[in-house]
C-alpha cells in the first residue's frame, strides 16, 4: 500500500509526503513542492477540496533579461 502525491501521482520516496489540509486518506496526502507550484500556478491560498486555507507568504519573483550584445 505505497502512498502517492495527489498532484504528481508519483511516490513518497524522494521528497517526504505531507497531509498539510484537512482533506482525508489519500487525497490529503502531496509532496510540499508539488503543493507550492500548484499555488503559485493557481494564484490561491486554498485546498480545491477542503477550501483549506494555507498560511503563505508571497515573494515576488525577479526577473532578468539579459540582451544579447552586438558588437
Amino acid at each position: 500500500n505505497q502512498q502517492v502525491c495527489r498532484i504528481c501521482y508519483s511516490a513518497g520516496d524522494l521528497q517526504t509526503l505531507i497531509a498539510p489540509c484537512q482533506c482525508s486518506g489519500t487525497m490529503g496526502i502531496l509532496h510540499q513542492t508539488c503543493l507550492e507550484r500548484w499555488l503559485e500556478i493557481s494564484n490561491t491560498n486554498k485546498c480545491e477540496i477542503c477550501q483549506y486555507e494555507y498560511e503563505l507568504i508571497r515573494y515576488p519573483r525577479s526577473l532578468i533579461y539579459v540582451s544579447e550584445m552586438k558588437e
